[in-house]
């Protein structure tokens, strides 16, 4: 805000590939996506945090593949559900997947359509009153590598 961008018009702020400092190996986080630590010491949820209350929303990226475009951990490949009760819970808005590490038409196919299949489930589970006022869904694109 302080920059000018809200007052220029800009809406969302979007983080690209390397912010994923990898998955928790236990506890109750057990698999969960986390943000590295040393770029984003409060966490995604902190981050989310202060760009809404800038009057921003905060979008993100992941990669459908064993790991993202850049080579980070943090991949969706077998941890789709898991993802998207992650982002929810950091009320994400906006999401870019890539399909990088994927090898052939087919897995890039597989890997969206398994991702796209989680988030329609994950909505109809939880399309309730409170469902809206908390998590307004978010916008997804799917990005060919």
């Amino acid at each position: 805000k302080s920059e000018g961008y809200v007052d220029a018009g800009y809406d969302t702020l979007h983080i690209d590939d390397c912010w994923q400092g990898g998955r928790h190996q236990s506890g109750d986080k057990k698999g969960r996506l986390y943000a590295d630590p040393r770029r984003f010491p409060t966490g995604i949820e902190g981050m989310k945090s202060y760009m809404t209350s800038n009057g921003m929303k905060f979008g993100l990226y992941g990669g459908a593949g064993i790991f993202t475009c850049e080579g980070w951990v943090g991949g969706h490949l077998h941890q789709e559900k898991l993802d998207i009760h992650t982002l929810a819970d950091w009320g994400i808005d906006y999401y870019k997947l890539d399909g990088c590490f994927l090898n052939t038409e087919k897995a890039l196919d597989d890997a969206y359509l398994t991702f796209t299949g989680e988030l329609n489930s994950y909505y109809l589970a939880n399309k309730t009153k409170d469902f809206y006022s908390n998590w307004n869904g978010f916008v997804m694109s799917c990005s060919w590598p």
